[in-house]
């Protein structure tokens, strides 16, 4: 089974023995870590999957540049989450959760990613529906039947790429591939279907939108375009 990997650790220290404890613990969970050297560099070259970070601050604390450089990340919702591991008998407020190192360290750090989890399932719940929902509408209104078989094919292809915001490429080696796996057909298959859906609501010349390409690539990447920001609005960023 693939990994998630949505969280980062980093250490002033390079304490590479608390690294390997973060890691056992995701690793029950499926879960991934990526070990970054500098904040810097991880605010300058930023992952868009990365939504967590762990501080080791058992031995050294963050300085203020780095602290106001934690809160600018998190202020502009390029993370969601900081977990402070932190010497025993320490006390911090509730700005940020923290897990002491000590005996209970795993279980504690354990139930602390139990809780980002949880609440990460629901925000994708959320997300997902109200996207599915607000693309649809679109589609609709740009002449597609929501009864074709292309239909749901489309939608998640517009969700993917809005998701990973990148370009559309070639496209059977990325969202058909994935998309045959979720609906049980070949990526020959997902092509066609999306072709179709995109051929059928072009007749529609009142609806569709004038001036868009009539292939998959041409109009997947008018339809991103033309959502990205109304699907910011909705949730009030990206993931």
């Amino acid at each position: 089974m693939k990994r998630d990997y949505s969280i980062t650790f980093y250490s002033q220290d390079r304490n590479i023995l608390l690294a390997k404890d973060v890691k056992d613990v995701l690793e029950n969970k499926n879960r991934g870590v990526l070990n970054i050297d500098s904040l810097d560099e991880f605010f300058i070259n930023r992952n868009s999957s990365i939504r967590h970070i762990v501080l080791d601050l058992t031995l050294t604390p963050l300085d203020s540049r780095s602290c106001s450089l934690i809160k600018l990340m998190l202020n502009s919702k390029l993370i969601d989450t900081v977990i402070m591991i932190v010497p025993e008998g320490t006390t911090y407020g509730s700005e940020f959760m923290y897990v002491h190192l000590g005996e209970s360290f795993k279980s504690d750090l354990n139930i602390l990613f139990d809780k980002v989890f949880d609440k990460e399932d629901i925000k994708e719940r959320f997300l997902s529906s109200t996207w599915r929902s607000e693309i649809s509408k679109q589609l609709c209104d740009w002449g597609f039947s929501s009864k074709c078989n292309g239909f749901s094919m489309l939608i998640d292809t517009i969700i993917y790429y809005i998701q990973k915001k990148c370009v559309v490429r070639k496209l059977s080696k990325e969202v058909y591939v994935i998309l045959s796996h979720k609906y049980a057909v070949t990526p020959a298959c997902v092509e066609l279907s999306i072709r179709k859906a995109i051929q059928n609501a072009c007749k529609n010349k009142d609806k569709f939108p004038e001036g868009c390409a009539i292939t998959n690539k041409g109009f997947i990447v008018y339809s991103v375009s033309q959502l990205f920001d109304k699907l910011v609005n909705v949730e009030g960023r990206l993931y």
